[in-house]
């Protein structure tokens, strides 16, 4: 018997552009404005610029989702 995964495929593209500010609040406990500046600072960064994993580059929003 094979195990079933659960895959949220797009999710990050697709469905979290479509959350209202307070429903994106409310799953991410941040502001989505807080997140977005984050993400700028982080893109911007010598770190981010200088690294990418086995699979390439990850967008730095992305990234910064998988902190919350």
């Amino acid at each position: 018997m094979q195990d079933s995964k659960v895959k949220n495929e797009d999710y990050l593209e697709t469905t979290v552009p479509q959350y209202s500010d307070e429903t994106f609040f409310e799953h991410f406990r941040v502001s989505r404005n807080v997140v977005n500046e984050i993400s700028g600072m982080f893109q911007n960064s010598e770190y981010y610029r200088s690294k990418s994993g086995p699979y390439g580059k990850l967008l730095s929003g992305d990234q910064v989702f998988t902190y919350y």
